[in-house]
C-alpha cells in the first residue's frame, strides 16, 4: 500500500541524491522513473521546515530546491522528504540533509 491508501509505485520510481544545504535552501536531484505530481518537505522529526509545492515532472532527473523558513529542534536531524503521485499510485523517499 502506498501513501494515502493508494497502490505503491515500484521500489526507485523516486530517488533522492546530492541532498545539501547552501544557506537558506535545500538543494536535491530527484531522479524519476515515470512522470507524476512531486511534493517536498523539510523535516526535522517535529517540525516542517520548508516546503516545495506541488510541481509536475517528466520521468528523468530533475534539481529542486527547498527554502529552509525554519531552523531545527536541538539535537534532530534535518530530512528532505518528498514523494510521487501518479495515476498508478505513490512513492515516498527521505534523505538527511548534509
Amino acid at each position: 500500500m502506498g501513501l494515502g491508501g493508494a497502490p505503491a509505485l515500484p521500489s526507485g520510481s523516486l530517488l533522492l541524491e546530492n541532498v545539501h544545504r547552501s544557506g537558506g535552501v535545500v538543494n536535491a536531484q530527484v531522479r524519476l522513473a515515470r512522470a507524476g505530481t512531486v511534493r517536498a518537505y523539510l523535516w526535522d522529526g517535529t517540525t516542517v521546515l520548508g516546503a516545495l509545492d506541488a510541481t509536475e515532472h517528466r520521468g528523468g532527473n530533475h534539481r529542486i530546491t527547498v527554502e529552509l523558513a525554519g531552523k531545527a529542534a536541538d539535537g534532530a536531524t534535518v530530512r528532505l522528504v518528498a514523494s510521487l503521485e501518479t495515476a498508478n499510485g505513490t512513492a515516498a523517499a527521505a534523505s538527511p540533509v548534509d
